[in-house]
């Protein structure tokens, strides 16, 4: 379906420019340090969940 593959780009463009300018906001205003955000696998009662922004 064409609306899902777009609202994929759409996504993965937006995550990619956060993690880019995060990090920097994070420590500007609240003075927060955070070397990398990355994307993240985590598992919490036997479930797998995707952080998309984890530091």
């Amino acid at each position: 379906m064409e609306i899902g593959r777009l609202s994929d780009t759409i996504e993965f463009r937006h995550e990619d420019i956060t993690r880019t300018v995060l990090p920097s906001w994070l420590y500007r205003h609240l003075k927060v340090e955070i070397d990398k955000l990355r994307r993240e696998f985590i598992t919490i009662n036997r479930r797998e969940d995707e952080i998309n922004l984890y530091g």
